[in-house]
């Protein structure tokens, strides 16, 4: 008598994301907070057009440059450097930010009792200024974008804005501002969040790329996840795995822009 088949599986936790896209939230102290933010990324990722037209990345310019910048604006005025450095550091530099940098250093000039020596660097903007999630859950979204980086997930804008209601919400869904909460997250926020955590514009390419830095622990993760499956699905024979075609295909519409730490 033939054998159903079927008897060897058994029904998958549907709370639970098995793409391998995304975090893993079994693998996750915040169990529920992971589940709640794979489901709105993958909810944005579903709807993302890939008609979008990306705007520029944000230029970075450390505060040693920007004292600069500014001390040679004041001696020389706001047009000629922004020509200058525009030039140096193969950026549009606008005439606006250098006088800000000038505004600056006349501030910082006055701290050093007027010694332009002294001078080496420009304290960055909205220096104390308070968190809007609170450093926990600042902490626990750059988490999460984190390990949707590790898991080879496009992370864009949209994405991380996604993200972070996900773990708002599976925090206290009466924070956000659609529920009456204070917490309103939108584009000037994630751009903040993305400038303080250090991540830059990158395009995807189709030429091949070098190893990561962190293969081997990528590459042990990927085989712990498979040995984690099949002790779970209790699945003893091996001839039970299946390796479906390797060519990569594309199951949604992705963005070719992604988000990654500076430097990297």
């Amino acid at each position: 008598m033939q054998r159903s088949i079927l008897k060897y599986f058994k029904a998958a936790d549907q709370s639970i994301s098995t793409d391998p896209r995304y975090p893993n939230p079994a693998m996750q102290e915040d169990r529920e907070a992971f589940i709640t933010a794979n489901k709105l990324v993958r909810k944005v990722e579903n709807q993302e057009s890939s008609r979008k037209r990306p705007r520029g990345a944000y230029n970075i310019i450390d505060p040693a440059m920007k004292a600069k910048i500014g001390r040679f604006a004041a001696e020389n005025g706001n047009i000629h450097a922004a020509r200058k450095f525009s030039q140096d550091l193969n950026i549009k530099l606008a005439e606006s930010t250098v006088r800000e940098y000038k505004k600056q250093y006349y501030k910082q000039l006055k701290l050093h009792d007027g010694d332009p020596g002294s001078v080496l660097a420009l304290p960055d903007g909205n220096r104390g200024r308070p968190l809007l999630l609170g450093k926990d859950l600042d902490d626990k979204v750059a988490n999460y974008v984190k390990h949707l980086r590790a898991e080879g997930c496009p992370v864009n804008r949209t994405i991380v804005l996604a993200g972070a209601k996900g773990i708002v919400m599976a925090q206290d869904n009466s924070l956000l501002s659609e529920n009456g909460g204070p917490v309103q997250l939108g584009r000037k926020w994630v751009e903040s969040f993305l400038s303080r955590r250090g991540y830059v514009k990158r395009k995807g390419t189709k030429a091949a790329r070098k190893l990561p830095s962190d293969f081997e622990f990528v590459e042990k993760t990927f085989i712990q996840r498979i040995r984690d499956t099949c002790h779970k699905h209790r699945i003893a024979d091996a001839s039970m795995i299946v390796n479906i075609d390797e060519t990569g295909v594309k199951l949604m519409p992705t963005s070719q822009w992604t988000l990654n730490e500076a430097g990297t």
